[in-house]
């Protein structure tokens, strides 16, 4: 499909100089897709295929008067028509494609190409195979970052969701604390004191562990320790 980004441009200029075309040959051939210097009859048209669409055309028109001031180019009539224009890819070819004038630079720039047709058939050929290649980089690149998303996301679902039951049991045993503190650590009323010297962890706190966490109420631990074993030889298991 033919692009209608205005990604080519067309300069009139005056007669240029061996240097001047040497500057603006410098400039334009790593910017460009195709660069020509053509002869007019009223100078010379340089013209070329931008690598990257200008943003403004003022930018451009800005950055061309910057740099024909500095490779020294005389500046011609001031009110010339189009002087300098951004044209589509369409527009540069119908334009461009079909002078002598044109074909003859062009034939002097690809050293070794005896026709342009062949020459600008490889090149279509050479673009259309990277493009896929590029493409499918691209693809493989975003199913990549897509699937490192993707277990970021579930690794934080089970981080929220671990976070989420933390805080639930953080919850439930400061209130268990609270009743612990009024009721004690037996039926019997009998609040042990923390031990000097903690042993292995087996519950979320030292008073209470991880099976007695999960009852409801502080009173079913009391119960369930007295069920247990007779309440005179409950040990509380300490971690």
């Amino acid at each position: 499909m033919v692009s209608v980004v205005r990604c080519c441009f067309i300069a009139q200029l005056p007669d240029l100089e061996p240097m001047h075309k040497t500057r603006i040959t410098a400039w334009g051939n790593p910017r460009c897709r195709e660069f020509r210097i053509v002869p007019s009859a009223t100078g010379t048209v340089v013209c070329g295929i931008l690598v990257t669409a200008p943003a403004t055309v003022k930018g451009f028109l800005r950055l061309w008067i910057t740099n024909t001031k500095n490779w020294a180019i005389p500046p011609g009539p001031a009110y010339r028509p189009g002087k300098l224009r951004l044209v589509t890819l369409a527009e540069y070819h119908l334009e461009m494609g079909h002078s002598p004038s044109v074909t003859t630079d062009c034939a002097s720039i690809v050293e070794g190409i005896v026709r342009g047709v062949f020459m600008e058939r490889e090149r279509k050929d050479f673009m259309a195979r990277d493009a896929v290649a590029r493409l499918a980089e691209i693809a493989a690149q975003n199913e990549e970052w897509n699937q490192d998303f993707l277990r970021g996301q579930k690794r934080r679902r089970e981080q929220d969701a671990e976070d989420a039951v933390n805080e639930a049991l953080r919850i439930k045993l400061d209130i268990f604390g609270d009743v612990r503190h009024r009721l004690g650590d037996t039926l019997e009323g009998v609040l042990r004191p923390c031990p000097t010297v903690l042993g292995p962890r087996v519950g979320p706190r030292w008073w209470c562990t991880y099976a007695e966490a999960a009852m409801d109420s502080w009173e079913d631990v009391l119960q369930s320790r007295a069920d247990a074993c007779h309440v005179d030889d409950v040990e509380l298991v300490f971690d």
